[in-house]
């Protein structure tokens, strides 16, 4: 099976100098939840990426926050967390309420800083908790810590998004992009472009139209050569 935890160590997607090529199919990033109900990581809500109550590293290559009403919960402020795995494929998870409580108040820290949060490794751990009226109804919190990269990561990670972008231009969730951001940092769609995004897609149009006006060179003709009957 591939490794398909979230990747903390920009390094590992360099293989001899070069960036691993990025797999990511436009406006689907692989769907990983964040199953507070029992405290771990999965992939489609069914492969366990994680063992309950323990916590991973993930860098972000992008965040976005909404105000939406997703999987019949009723109307509340999501967090979408974009990443890239150890396989070098862009994923998404997602988390709210309570949890994006504690993320907020990390990113203060690194909002009054002047810092992205996508230049820091967040570490997500599991806080349990019961509700008021049993015990026995046990659900989780995430809970965020971050630690700063290195320059050179941070200049890794940059290159990383630079692939994606010239491949795929917009890095976003197909089924969540009619609801628009509250907050944004390296998202964008084609509902949502970032200024830059415009510029790269205006770029590659061009580039289309004049793939296409070249004249198409002439195919090479042969000709037949006539071989004469033999006579008596």
């Amino acid at each position: 099976m591939k490794n398909l935890n979230p990747n903390s160590d920009p390094k590992k997607l360099i293989t001899e100098g070069e960036v691993k090529e990025i797999k990511y199919l436009t406006g689907e990033p692989r769907n990983y939840r964040l199953d507070l109900s029992k405290g771990y990581l999965n992939l489609n809500g069914i492969t366990a990426i994680t063992k309950p109550k323990q916590e991973f590293q993930v860098i972000p290559i992008a965040i976005r926050t909404i105000k939406a009403d997703l999987f019949k919960q009723g109307l509340k402020k999501w967090c979408e967390f974009y990443f890239l795995n150890e396989e070098s494929h862009v994923c998404c998870f997602m988390f709210h309420e309570y949890s994006l409580d504690n993320f907020r108040q990390q990113f203060k820290e690194l909002y009054y800083d002047d810092i992205a949060p996508t230049d820091a490794k967040w570490t997500i751990s599991f806080v349990e908790k019961t509700t008021a009226d049993t015990e026995k109804n046990k659900y989780f919190i995430a809970d965020f810590a971050y630690q700063m990269l290195k320059p050179d990561e941070i200049a890794i990670q940059a290159e990383l998004v630079s692939q994606i972008k010239k491949q795929n231009t917009y890095i976003f969730r197909a089924s969540t992009a009619e609801h628009l951001s509250t907050y944004k940092m390296g998202y964008s769609s084609h509902l949502e472009p970032a200024e830059g995004d415009l510029k790269l897609e205006a770029k590659k149009q061009e580039k289309m139209i004049e793939d296409l006006s070249k004249p198409k060179a002439a195919k090479p003709t042969t000709k037949k050569s006539r071989t004469k009957k033999a006579t008596a």
